[in-house]
This record gives C-alpha cells, sequence and structure tokens, in this order.
C-alpha cells in the first residue's frame, strides 16, 4: 500500500459506482494494427488533456506555483513556530483531545488532522462539513462521515474515533489508519484548494500573519492532487482510500 501525505489508496473487494466517462477506448490493443494503435494513443491523451479535471486542476497548480515561487523570493513565507518545545508527545496541540481543545485546536475533518486555531478556517470547513456540502454528498454531515476499520469497509468509524486516534499515531508514529471511498480523498484536495483561496483572499483584502495549513501551499502535495484527480476519469471503480489522522502545522502568509 502507497503512502502519501496521511493518505494510501488499495484496491479491496470493495463495490462502488464506476464513474463515468467521456470517452471509451478499444481495451484490446494488440488486435489492431499499428496505425490503429497510433490512433487510440492519440484519442487518449486528447480525452485527458481535455478532462475538465485535468484542465480545472492545472489551472490551480499554476497559479499556486507562480504564487509560491513570489513568497519564496521574498521570503514571506514561514513556519508556524511555538513558543514552548516541542517533544516526542507533546505538540502546539498537546497529547489529548482535552488539551487540544484547552489550547484552541480544532479538527479539521477534510484535513484529517487537528489544526492550531492560528490555521484553522472555520468559515471554509464549516461549508465543506455541512450537511449541504457538495464535496463529497456520501458525507451527510460531519457526524455520520463515512468511514470504516477495515478494508472491506464493514465495521463503521466515527469522526470522535478518527480524532483519538489521531493523538495515538502521534504516540506510535502513524499506525491507526481508517479506510474510506476514492471520493474522500478528491474530497480532501478539494477542500484543501479552498483553504489556499481563503489564505489569499485575505491576503488581498490587506490581512497580515495570515496561517493557513502547511500543505495547501505546498507545490509537492497540489501535484499529488492533480494527478490523483485526473487518475478519475480512468480509476479503478474498486480503488478505496486509507487515511491515518494526526496533528496538522502552520505556514504564515505575509503578503500577496
Amino acid at each position: 500500500m502507497a503512502v502519501y501525505n496521511g493518505f494510501a489508496t488499495n484496491k479491496e473487494d470493495v463495490s462502488l459506482a464506476r464513474p463515468t466517462r467521456s470517452c471509451r477506448f478499444q481495451e484490446d490493443d494488440n488486435s489492431l494494427p499499428a496505425s490503429g494503435i497510433q490512433c487510440v494513443s492519440c484519442n487518449k491523451l486528447r480525452c485527458l488533456i481535455t478532462s475538465p479535471h485535468f484542465l480545472y486542476s492545472t489551472t490551480i497548480i499554476i497559479l499556486l506555483g507562480l504564487y509560491i515561487f513570489q513568497l519564496g523570493a521574498r521570503g514571506n513565507l514561514r513556519s508556524y513556530t511555538p513558543s514552548t518545545k516541542i517533544n516526542r508527545t507533546q505538540t502546539i496541540c498537546g497529547a489529548s483531545q482535552e488539551e487540544a481543545r484547552s489550547m484552541g485546536c480544532v479538527f479539521d475533518v477534510y484535513v484529517n488532522e487537528w489544526l492550531p486555531a492560528s490555521c484553522y478556517d472555520r468559515a471554509v470547513a464549516e461549508v465543506s462539513e455541512s450537511n449541504l456540502s457538495d464535496l463529497y454528498p456520501a458525507a451527510a454531515g460531519r457526524s455520520t462521515f463515512p468511514l470504516f476499520w477495515d478494508q472491506a469497509m464493514v465495521k463503521r468509524a466515527t469522526v470522535e474515533e478518527v480524532m483519538l486516534a489521531a493523538f495515538e499515531n502521534i504516540e506510535n508514529g502513524f499506525q491507526i489508519e481508517f479506510y474510506t471511498a476514492w471520493e474522500f480523498h478528491r474530497a480532501h484536495c478539494l477542500h484543501l484548494w479552498r483553504l489556499t483561496v481563503s489564505a489569499l483572499q485575505q491576503l488581498d483584502r490587506g490581512k497580515r500573519n495570515v496561517g493557513v495549513y502547511y500543505k495547501s501551499v505546498s507545490p509537492e502535495h497540489a501535484w499529488h492532487c492533480n494527478r490523483f484527480i485526473v487518475e478519475g476519469d480512468t480509476r479503478d471503480p474498486d480503488k478505496i482510500t486509507s487515511i491515518a489522522p494526526g496533528v496538522g502545522k502552520c505556514v504564515v502568509l505575509n503578503s500577496f
């Protein structure tokens, strides 16, 4: 199982709805002449390039990359540094739910981590996690989010259990995982882009020292999400996602 930034994908005997595809291709390329194979390859490439997912995500990546480059050149992107010393069990959100809440930290479901108040965007999170959210229609609000303990996705898990596991993972090195549908991973990526846009809007209005979840401004994570969303057009319908909850970090943006 390959894990990337707390997310992994796996193939099990799980029945998920096959996505609608805008193009269909000949499966048995060996039965085609050389010219036919070239034609099919061209059609596949053309279909991928003109995919709405590809165009949308590529535009976001380019804009985000330009912005990160500008910030790097000006030296205006810096990591959030807590005032207290961090050791193996003590983090900027403590070592338990009680400590986290007392320190102002909040669990963002689509980030899948506890976030310090300095980079928790309540306005964006509440929209993403609401009953009317368009990110993941299968999630009827925060309390009934479809998460499971097993890869067969039979034994349901609660958000409360995921929140508790985040602190166990700090101690044990991200060992506790939960399973959910592929669509959750897509929703995670879209939610992070919403966080990025929200931070940029705050900067545009003249606000200084805008805190944001660090992966929201990570070029590597943006490219990861770009590839993941593009894959959705041709993905295996049995693909599922595993998530390992934890405690997130902030970065501070100072200019637009």
